[in-house]
């Protein structure tokens, strides 16, 4: 078990006169590098924690981890099992770990396979440049990735330029033991200045070094002396100790006392690993007492210089031939794992017995929103509680809160129409033990809108009517532009002598009365066909003179009588506005069962599929040779036509989706 940080430093600084750095105590690392987690997931490992699935993140949460360390490869090839993060994989698990409360160290290989002491091969796309070009390729790429991970909410709190680079990066460029030290100092150097602009605004992340000498005092020196006369400004020094290569606790505090009155970077054995099995004397006993030596020996690093322990790789499950290293066993396959005690190794100490679980959790579908309730717990230390949703029952929970919850209920809001949502929650103490699962709720959200409804526009008409929209020659079939508006509400201020129409499907999510309001500058009308189709609809509300935006009660004619509409079955709603000068605006709101007034929201709503979108040949219904016209722009126009109807924003139109869209063309 990891000992309490600021008691160990304290004990044995005391000796020595000086006070501990203040991020040794609150920053200490217990880190994981876990890259091969997503492909382990989409294989179908499930982690447990004393035999209760779990979420990894929330595991490695529960015992005290706070950083998360992931690799990232050039163009990886994907042949070999752990040759799989690219910038996209990088991504979406880097904003995980981000979201979850971790801090995010990212490890550049610059390669496209394993960069390490053996092999450093420079990457395909880069063969055959000089150095003065491979000098600005690593700048660029650096600085691309940096703000790709910033502007996807994965910016790294620590970045490694290069990995185990003992002998140098970019081989045979940047080599040591064939071009010396200026072409990996400069290629360093590059990276680093990447880093800085692509963190736009953001702090600066930490800058390490690694090399893989942690047992190795004299060849570690030889490398930092070097690297240090170059002018390589950097603010971490890592290494590797794994005891089959780099020798004895004896020889790794060896190194960290050389390391700590030598250099000023701080230290962290950024690679640890030790077997449990497969080796003579190996066990998970073993492996855990491993570990528990070894963040004794970083703690009481000289000059607080010890900065933390990032183990490699606690989850992936993976035979080498001569062992496994995970801190999780198969039990009883290697895709159903249990956790080993070398997990708690890292645990901080102190209050170590968790909350019950909660009980009597119950989900209720509120519209488009699903409330959960469950029992308070009674323990007189607990701080809050967490929950926990999948699509899946029973397995594949994702942490939803990112906020502490402190009471015993929680809104999800966060949903798709028409989908099955299963929930846990969790209670955690104030020394951050959580329970186990509560028992299992779901419930399923109305199947209606798709989210969005077609605006089409008309410019270059005077007049203030409606009457001066619909005689223009253009319309209805010519509108100068159209797009797909997230409510029932169009722009304000947009411009002057214009008309609109916004047409589509309404789908109420309750049986009831339901009322309507419009608002807009200039005369503007709201249309309802109670059948569905345009052919009948009937004019429900209008404004006669203009309005400011959201302004629904100048005129009795703006709203409409009390009109009972049935869930579950769509209605064809538009909307005709022209605005000739001034400060142009338009909308509809509406009030319901469960609804106060309020502006149509896009959940409630389906576009219109005609033009691009449907009825390709104008034929006024969409025909066979329409669909293969749609099939071919689908491909075509790089989802821009798909916009309208990929619900999830993933650029692809899978069943679901593509049944909506069916269930939308069927008038």
């Amino acid at each position: 078990m990891l000992k309490n940080t600021c008691y160990v430093l304290m004990l044995f600084i005391s000796g020595l006169g000086v006070m501990p750095q203040n991020y040794v105590c609150a920053e200490f690392m217990r880190g994981a590098d876990i890259s091969t987690h997503t492909r382990q997931v989409a294989d179908g490992v499930i982690y447990k924690e004393y035999g209760i699935a779990k979420d990894l993140l929330v595991i490695l949460n529960h015992h005290d981890f706070n950083w998360i360390r992931i690799r990232l490869f050039h163009t990886p090839s994907g042949d070999l099992y752990g040759v799989t993060q690219d910038l996209a994989y990088v991504t979406n698990l880097g904003a995980q770990i981000k979201t979850a409360g971790f801090k995010f160290l990212l490890d550049i290989h610059y390669s496209d396979t394993w960069a390490d002491p053996g092999q450093q091969t420079i990457p395909a796309a880069w063969s055959g440049l000089n150095h003065s070009e491979l000098v600005t390729v690593v700048q660029d790429y650096t600085q691309n990735v940096i703000e790709h991970l910033r502007l996807n909410n994965a910016m790294p709190d620590m970045v490694q330029i290069g990995n185990e680079i003992v002998d140098g990066m970019l081989w045979p460029d940047g080599r040591i033991s064939v071009n010396g030290w200026g072409n990996l100092a400069d290629l360093i150097n590059a990276g680093i200045t990447g880093i800085d602009i692509g963190r736009g605004t953001e702090p600066l992340p930490e800058i390490m070094i690694h090399i893989d000498r942690g047992g190795d005092a004299s060849t570690t020196q030889w490398f930092f002396d070097n690297l240090i006369s170059q002018g390589v400004q950097f603010d971490v020094i890592g290494q590797s100790f794994y005891p089959e290569w780099h020798g004895t606790i004896s020889d790794l505090a060896a190194c960290l006392n050389m390391m700590s009155n030598r250099y000023s970077q701080d230290i962290i054995l950024v690679e640890v690993g030790e077997y449990y099995t497969g080796r003579s004397g190996k066990s998970p006993e073993n492996q855990n007492a491993f570990l528990e030596n070894v963040f004794d020996q970083v703690q009481v690093t000289p000059n607080g210089k010890g900065r933390g322990v990032c183990y490699w790789e606690p989850a992936w499950v993976w035979n080498s031939g001569v062992g496994y290293r995970a801190l999780f066993e198969p039990e009883p396959s290697w895709s159903n794992v249990e956790m080993l005690m070398g997990m708690e190794a890292f645990d901080i100490g102190g209050d170590e017995v968790a909350p019950a679980a909660p009980t009597g959790l119950s989900a209720l579908a509120d519209g488009y929103a699903i409330s959960l309730t469950w029992n308070d717990n009674t323990e007189d230390d607990l701080d809050s509680y967490n929950v926990y949703r999948s699509q899946t029952q029973g397995s594949g929970y994702t942490k939803m809160n990112s906020m502490v919850v402190e009471e015993s209920s929680y809104i999800d809001n966060a949903l798709i129409d028409g989908q099955t949502y299963y929930y846990v929650v969790t209670a955690v103490d104030t020394s951050s033990n959580e329970s186990y699962y509560s028992n299992e709720a779901f419930a399923e959200t109305p199947d209606t809108g798709m989210g969005t409804v077609l605006c089409e526009w008309w410019t270059g008409i005077n007049g203030t009517t409606v009457g001066d929209l619909t005689s223009d020659p253009n319309y209805p079939e010519s509108p100068s532009d159209s797009e797909h508006l997230t409510r029932l509400e169009g722009p304000t201020g947009w411009g002057d002598t214009y008309g609109t129409r916004i047409r589509g499907y309404l789908h109420p999510p309750e049986t009831g009365d339901y009322s309507f309001w419009i608002a807009g500058d200039d005369n503007c009308q709201l249309w309802l066909g109670m059948d569905g189709t345009a052919v009948n609809a009937v004019m429900i509300a209008n404004v006669p003179g203009w309005t400011e935006s959201r302004e629904w009660d100048k005129y009795t004619e703006q709203e409409s009588s009390p009109i009972f509409l049935t869930a579950g079955q769509k209605y064809y709603i538009e909307v005709l506005h022209k605005e000739d000068i001034g400060e142009d605006n338009v909308a509809v709101a509406w009030s319901g069962p469960g609804i106060s007034q309020e502006v149509v929201d896009g959940r409630y709503l389906s576009p219109l599929l005609t033009g691009p979108y449907g009825d390709f040949n104008k034929s006024g219904f969409v025909s066979v040779e329409d669909l293969a016209m749609f099939a071919d722009n689908w491909i075509a126009d790089n989802c821009i036509l798909t916009s309208a109807i990929d619900l999830d924003g993933n650029c692809i139109v899978d069943f679901y989706e593509f049944s909506r869209l069916t269930e939308n063309w069927l008038n």
